[in-house]
């Protein structure tokens, strides 16, 4: 099964602080921004978070989206690799940041 997170940065609201959103199609998950991350930090630790409360374990890659109004996470699932272990399909243009669920 193909697994997609999206994340996207929320802005501070007269009751809110800055926070992270997590979305896919099984579910969201909103976190407050954290001063002592990166950008891609605090991106991929909401969606990493979110992929485990989904309960959806396995290698995941990501990277910013083109119009910069967040991030998506994929999930790589029965995927070769060449002999110089990169991915033999385009999701290897997705790989600034890598997480494994089963490693945290």
């Amino acid at each position: 099964m193909q697994a997609t997170i999206f994340t996207k940065f929320l802005r501070q609201t007269e009751s809110k602080g800055m926070r992270i959103k997590a979305t896919c199609n099984a579910g969201t998950l909103t976190r407050p921004w954290s001063h002592e991350l990166s950008e891609q930090e605090n991106h991929s630790s909401v969606a990493l978070e979110l992929a485990k409360q989904v309960e959806w374990f396995g290698d995941w890659h990501g990277g910013m989206l083109p119009d910069f109004s967040g991030f998506c996470f994929v999930r790589i699932v029965n995927v070769t690799k060449d002999p110089h272990g990169r991915f033999k399909t385009p999701v290897s243009h997705c790989q600034p940041r890598a997480f494994n669920t089963e490693e945290i």
